[in-house]
C-alpha cells in the first residue's frame, strides 16, 4: 500500500510476475481493512515518511496481531546528517530513537518487542569498498555499544 499513484504503478511494474502480492493505492494511517485482517503487518522504510507515525502504528495494531518494522536510527550520525537536506523543504523525513519506537509499541499493547540494529554501511559507499565495509559492519553489529549506532532498526513486535 502506498499513497502515491506513481509509486504504486512502479511497484506493480516491478512485481508483475508476483501473483501473490496485491499492490494498492491507499493511506496506511487509515487502511479501511477489517480488524485483525492479517497475521502480521510489515512496514519497511515507510514510517519515517508519514506525518503521524503513531497513527500508522495504531492502524497496524488494529489490522494485525504482530508487526515487523524497519526504520532509520536517529543515533546514526550519517543518517542525521542526511536528514539536514530535507529541513525546511516540506518533505517528511525523520529517523527514530529505539526508546521512542519501543515506547509506542508498548503503549499499543505489544507484549514482546525485539530490536536489532542494522546498516552500518552507507548507501554511498563505493562499490570497490563494499566487501570490506560489510565485514566491518558484521563486526560492529556484534559490539554492544557500537551496534546502537547502526543506520536502522529491524523490530519484531508480537501482540
Amino acid at each position: 500500500m502506498d499513497i502515491s499513484p506513481r509509486m504504486v504503478k512502479l511497484a506493480k511494474i516491478r512485481n508483475a510476475e508476483n501473483t501473490l502480492t496485491r499492490i494498492v493505492l491507499g493511506d496506511i494511517e487509515e487502511t479501511g481493512l477489517p480488524d485483525k485482517h492479517f497475521d502480521v503487518a510489515v512496514v519497511m522504510e515507510g514510517l519515517h515518511h508519514v506525518p503521524s507515525p503513531l497513527a500508522v502504528l495504531k492502524e497496524m495494531k488494529r489490522i494485525s496481531n504482530d508487526l515487523i518494522l524497519n526504520e532509520p536510527n536517529a543515533l546514526n550520525p550519517i543518517r542525521r546528517i542526511s536528514e539536514l537536506r530535507f529541513r525546511n523543504s516540506g518533505v517528511t523525513e525523520r529517523s527514530f530513537y529505539e526508546w521512542q519506537l519501543r515506547g509506542w509499541l508498548k503503549e499499543l499493547g505489544y507484549k514482546s518487542i525485539t530490536v536489532r540494529n542494522l546498516y552500518f554501511v552507507p548507501s554511498f559507499t563505493p562499490r570497490w569498498l563494499l566487501k570490506f565495509a560489510f565485514l566491518a559492519e558484521d563486526l560492529l553489529e556484534r559490539i554492544p555499544v557500537a551496534n546502537k549506532l547502526g543506520g536502522g532498526f529491524l523490530i519484531v513486535a508480537h501482540g
